[in-house]
């Protein structure tokens, strides 16, 4: 996969954080830490991503019953 550069804006309480991982030795550069991040996000997010998309096919077939029982109603 080729790797795209991406400007970031963080606060200063954000960067110092994100350099004591480093110091720490856990990271050897932001970047990696910030890919960790979001692969972290990812996976504790999943679930809940995963239910907004079931609840809103579910509406989205709710809706298409509604309109093909107008279809009949129609005269």
């Amino acid at each position: 996969m080729e790797d795209t550069r991406l400007t970031l804006r963080l606060s200063m309480q954000d960067i110092q954080i994100m350099d004591m991982f480093l110091r720490s030795g856990e990271f050897s550069n932001r970047s990696e830490f910030i890919r960790r991040a979001i692969r972290e996000y990812q996976q504790n997010h999943m679930e809940e991503i995963i239910k907004k998309a079931e609840a809103v096919k579910k509406l989205q077939n709710i809706v298409d019953d509604i309109e093909l029982g107008k279809e009949y109603l129609e005269p």
